[in-house]
């Protein structure tokens, strides 16, 4: 586990029992993602797994058409908190070394997790080596273009901004074709998050796992930190973030 996985780990661990009440777009694209695969895929299809399961919040939305399936997080607390509402097997392991057999798999499902890969290319084939042949792959992830109210926000409180940069559509399309999968549905969407001012907003962020860390205040000093809240804030004091996700499915055809 590298310098930032550690940090998404532990970052994930603290939020775990908090999570659900913070990632409002989260739920959006999951609902979307659960749409697009019930009319694209037909289950029960197992064993599956859902990928950076959180809260295993997808798993349970698609429990009922698909049955049981496998969790895997890269933070115990998020598993832990997981299985409190449904008693699957759980893996603690990174996005960077999946442990899974080759043709392992019948499924793959992941919402709002791969964009913490490094490399989109290798993670897409690890998971084309990990699928049966016929195995699909949903899943749903903010790309490139997703919060730019932040950036503009430090930009203008002269400070550089505090964005993990994430892959654009094209750099996931290419990653699914080079591992040979058969790109089945691909859309994409600006999903909207309100907050009741710029303070939540930025406290959200901590909570959501966007590939975003928002600074804390203290390192910031106070003017620039005001600089950044009346940046963020909206005429009628409110504040709203923007997110630009990527939902894929693709099939794996060949061996």
């Amino acid at each position: 586990m590298d310098r930032l996985e550690r940090r998404v780990a532990r970052s994930f661990a603290q939020a775990a029992s908090v999570y659900a009440e913070h990632t409002p777009v989260q739920a959006q694209a999951r609902t979307r993602l659960c749409q697009r695969i019930d009319e694209h895929l037909h289950g029960p299809m197992q064993p599956w797994l859902d990928l950076g399961c959180g809260d295993a919040a997808l798993a349970r939305q698609l429990q009922p058409g698909w049955g049981p399936g496998l969790l895997l997080d890269i933070a115990m607390p998020m598993l832990q908190q997981a299985r409190l509402q449904q008693d699957w097997p759980a893996l603690q392991a990174s996005l960077h070394a999946l442990p899974c057999r080759p043709g392992s798999l019948r499924a793959v499902f992941s919402n709002f997790a791969l964009q913490w890969a490094a490399q989109p290319q290798h993670l897409m084939a690890e998971l084309a080596r990990a699928l049966q042949v016929g195995g699909w792959l949903a899943f749903a992830l903010p790309v490139a273009g997703s919060l730019t109210e932040l950036s503009a926000a430090w930009s203008q409180a002269g400070r550089p901004p505090p964005l993990r940069p994430l892959a654009s559509s094209e750099q996931w399309l290419q990653a699914v074709r080079s591992a040979r999968l058969r790109l089945l549905h691909q859309e994409e969407a600006i999903l909207s998050s309100p907050h009741d001012d710029a303070r939540a907003a930025l406290h959200a962020l901590k909570h959501a796992g966007v590939g975003v860390y928002a600074r804390p205040p203290g390192l910031l000093g106070r003017q620039a930190y005001a600089r950044i809240l009346e940046a963020l804030t909206a005429p009628d004091g409110h504040c709203t973030l923007s997110y630009r996700v990527l939902w894929l499915l693709a099939r794996k055809e060949q061996a």
